[in-house]
This record gives C-alpha cells, structure tokens and sequence, in this order.
C-alpha cells in the first residue's frame, strides 16, 4: 500500500497485518511497488467512461437514510452504557503516545510512552514503539532494554526485533546483533534488510567466512543489489 503512507506486510508471518515492513525494508517495497505500477499501467483502462444520470431524488432519500443511521448508531451506544465523550477521551489519552511516534514527534512521544508502559506492562507494541522512538532520537542504550522487552512480549514483532539489532550495532554488542538478526531471519528468511544489517554484524565481529556466506544470501535474493559487494 502506498497511502496515506507506504504499507508492506508478511502475509505469511503477520496475517492480521499488524507489522509495517516498509521502513525497515526499503529495497523490497521499492520492488514490489514498482511491479504493481508495471503492472497498473498494462492493466488500466484508458477509455473514456459513459455519462451517468443522477437522480436527485435517490440521492436525497439516502442522504435521510445515513441521517437516521447515524442517530440510530448514537442512541445504540448511550443506551448500552458507552458514553461517546468519555470513550474518545480515554482513546485519545491511551493512543497519544503512539499518534506521536507517527506522526516523527519522536522527543514528544517519549515522555507520553513511558508512563503508557509503566500502566500497560504487557503491551508490546507500545514498548516497541517508545524502544523506536529512542532510535530516532539516538538513545541507543536506553532503546535496547526497551526493545529486548518488546520482542519478549512478543517474538513476532519485526520493526522491534530491527530496531534492537540496530540498536546492539549502535552499541557496539555485534555478537548480540548478529544473534538478533539470525532469530528474525529464521522467521523471515527473505527479509533483504535484515541480511544487510547481519552482513555488517558479521563483519564488525571479525567474523569474515559468517560475512562472505551473509554476501552470498544477499545477492542470491536480490541479484540486483550492490549493498551486498
């Protein structure tokens, strides 16, 4: 998905698509999306649709009908004991943190995200997400407790388990790294940009045939690339 802003997801590993992949794995989202846009410009019709007709009065009777649904709708939720202020007040209070983090107010986020994870101990993605926001900030070792805690909570959760392995590259752990990045991959073993940041792991390690091997499973999956040489 391209808007409002770029979407990739694993199908396979994250089937209620809960994983942005696109940040973290740039060269495989600028492939698929430039073989959807070949395949978009083979596809589309270019001919000229006919004129429709509108008929003003269906238009008035569903604009009453959406009228009524909508008061229909709103007594539905007082009546059952959910107060729509109340509901969007602690919404809005509990998902602050997180609208903060994307919308890139990272240093503003911090704050909000460390008190949501001191009441919400088991959520992992706003660990995830406060672990992120000290990347960008380039905290790198408060990220990489934040992190660890995140892809405890949850083993599955990509953009945490990329940022902790970056995070250990940042400081200087690439053994650490190396080791994050191998877990990941052995869920995800076409993940391009996990491969690349093993690849440096391997190598600021010392560890040269691990980084020749990582090379070779670079270029086997995207022959293209010269990240890889």
């Amino acid at each position: 998905m391209e808007a409002p802003r770029r979407e990739l997801y694993d199908q396979l590993a994250d089937p209620k698509a809960e994983h942005n992949l696109a940040p973290t794995s740039k060269a495989v989202a600028d492939t698929l999306a430039a073989k959807t846009e070949e395949f978009h410009q083979k596809t589309t019709n270019k001919r000229e649709l006919p004129k429709t007709v509108v008929d003003q009065s269906a238009q008035e009777k569903l604009a009453a009908l959406d009228i009524r649904l909508g008061h229909l709708r709103f007594e539905i939720r007082f009546v059952g004991g959910t107060r729509p202020q109340r509901q969007d007040r602690d919404r809005q209070r509990d998902s602050s943190g997180e609208l903060l983090f994307e919308n890139g107010r990272f240093e503003d986020a911090i704050p909000v995200l460390e008190e949501l994870v001191k009441k919400e101990t088991g959520m992992a993605m706003l660990y995830g997400k406060l672990g992120g926001s000290y990347m960008k900030t380039h905290q790198y070792e408060k990220a990489v407790p934040v992190l660890r805690k995140a892809v405890e909570l949850d083993p599955a959760l990509t953009m945490a388990q990329m940022d902790l392995g970056r995070a250990l590259l940042r400081t200087e752990d690439f053994n650490g790294a190396a080791t994050v990045f191998e877990t990941l991959l052995a869920r995800m073993p076409l993940m391009l940009d996990a491969h690349l940041f093993l690849e440096v792991a391997y190598a600021r390690a010392g560890r040269v045939p691990d980084t020749i091997k990582e090379c070779e499973k670079v270029i086997e999956i995207m022959p293209s690339t010269m990240e890889a040489i």
